[in-house]
C-alpha cells in the first residue's frame, strides 16, 4: 500500500474548510427578520410636545400654601437669571437650565379619560387642596399652566395633575414634580419673606 503524504492530506482538509467557510457565508434563502426600532416612551409622553428650554421666555414654580415662588427668566444669552432676589445669580446656571429643561420636557406615567362626573378632591386638584402650579411663558407670548395635587395612592408612581385647560387628569412622572419642588424650597432662603 502506498503512503499518501502529510502535506497532500493537510492540503485536502485546508480546502475543504474553505469550502464549507464560503458555503456558510452565502446568503440565506429565507430573507432575516428586519427589526423594527420602538418609539422611546420619553419623546412621546411628554406633557408639552412642542416646548424646548429654548422657547421658554419665563417659568414660575409656586407653592400657594407659603406664598413664595421660583420665578426663571431667559436672560438673552441662554441661560436664566432669577427674578425677585437680590442675587439674580444665587441659582448655579446648570440648576437653571435644568428645572427649564425639566419644565420643557415634563414626563408623565398616564392619562386618565375625562369624565363629567370626576370629584376633583380626589385628586387633590381644587383651588383648595393642589400643592404645586408651573406657570410657563412662552418667547411666543402664549402660557402653559399645570396645577399639581395628590401623589397615586398604592404605587406612589406619580402625581396628579391638570394640564391647561384639558379636560383629562394626567400621573406627572413623580421625580420630575420632586426635582422642581425641592429646587422650590432649595431657592425660599433667598426669597425675600
Amino acid at each position: 500500500m502506498k503512503k499518501i503524504p502529510t502535506a497532500f492530506v493537510l492540503v485536502i482538509i485546508l480546502m475543504a474548510l474553505v469550502g464549507i467557510a464560503t458555503w456558510q457565508s452565502l446568503p440565506s434563502a429565507t430573507p432575516r427578520a428586519t427589526v423594527t426600532p420602538t418609539p422611546d416612551p420619553r419623546d412621546v409622553q411628554t406633557v408639552f410636545r412642542h416646548i424646548t428650554a429654548e422657547t421658554i421666555q419665563a417659568l414660575r414654580i409656586d407653592d400657594p400654601n407659603s406664598t413664595r415662588d421660583l420665578i426663571l427668566e431667559a436672560n438673552g444669552s441662554g441661560g436664566w437669571r432669577l427674578v425677585g432676589v437680590a442675587d439674580p445669580n444665587a441659582l448655579d446656571p446648570l440648576v437653571a437650565n435644568n428645572i427649564a429643561k425639566t419644565v420643557a420636557f415634563i414626563p408623565y406615567v398616564e392619562v386618565l379619560p375625562s369624565s363629567d362626573d370626576v370629584n376633583l378632591v380626589n385628586y387633590g386638584l381644587t383651588s383648595e387642596t393642589f400643592w404645586l402650579q408651573i406657570q410657563v411663558i412662552l418667547t411666543t407670548m402664549e402660557t402653559r399652566n399645570i396645577v399639581v395635587g395628590n401623589v397615586v395612592p398604592g404605587t406612589g408612581e406619580g402625581y396628579y395633575a391638570l394640564v391647561d385647560d384639558r379636560p383629562e387628569i394626567y400621573v406627572l412622572n413623580r421625580g420630575a414634580v420632586e426635582f422642581l419642588a425641592g429646587y422650590l424650597r432649595q431657592i425660599q432662603p433667598f426669597l425675600p419673606a
